[in-house]
């Protein structure tokens, strides 16, 4: 039934090597040497940023090819399924407010996946620090690039899923997932 939901979102990685787009602007003149010198040294991505529009882009990025470690709130430790789900991808859980020490803890894992070549799994940041509701970007947090590691832009679109959007969360998770399971059978037949 998860990877039922997966199917409804998409997502899609920001290939910087496209000659149609001159990323000059955001990454420096320089990128491209840059980029091939990286490539040429086979360092590991630490982290992907991408959108956060509601539930199910978890766990669509989670089970697909990049794998991710997810980031999330130090509250989210206490759910007893999402948590055990979370270690198992090598999850970091952040204290909300913590300020310095909370970039901290993003900036030491990044140093661990690229510097000391710990095989951890990239870190998956939200960088909007929040979800959205589909529609738009929110101001990006400072936590994702603080370190000046290296960033995989991911993003996620989530289609249709009948007359229930997964994007608002007005309503509580088990609601939500009951909502969105009725409202996808009326369109499976």
């Amino acid at each position: 039934m998860l990877l039922g939901f997966a199917t409804l979102v998409r997502t899609r990685e920001i290939d910087v090597d496209d000659e149609k787009v001159n990323y000059e602007e955001w990454l420096g003149p320089n990128y491209k040497e840059a980029l091939a010198e990286r490539k040429k040294q086979k360092t590991p991505t630490s982290t992907i940023v991408m959108n956060h529009p509601g539930l199910l882009e978890i766990i669509a990025v989670v089970s697909g090819h990049l794998s991710p470690a997810l980031c999330g709130k130090v509250e989210l430790s206490k759910i007893p399924l999402f948590s055990a789900l979370a270690f198992a991808v090598q999850g970091v859980f952040l204290k909300r407010g913590a300020g310095d020490a909370m970039i901290q803890q993003i900036i030491d894992r990044q140093k661990q996946i690229e510097k000391d070549k710990i095989p951890f799994n990239p870190v998956c940041i939200f960088a909007e620090g929040t979800s959205n509701n589909n529609t738009h970007l929110l101001p990006f947090k400072k936590g994702a690039f603080a370190g000046e590691y290296t960033i995989k832009p991911v993003f996620a679109k989530i289609e249709g899923c009948g007359m229930v959007s997964s994007c608002y969360d007005i309503l509580g998770f088990v609601d939500l997932v009951c909502l969105l399971i009725c409202s996808m059978s009326v369109y499976a037949c």
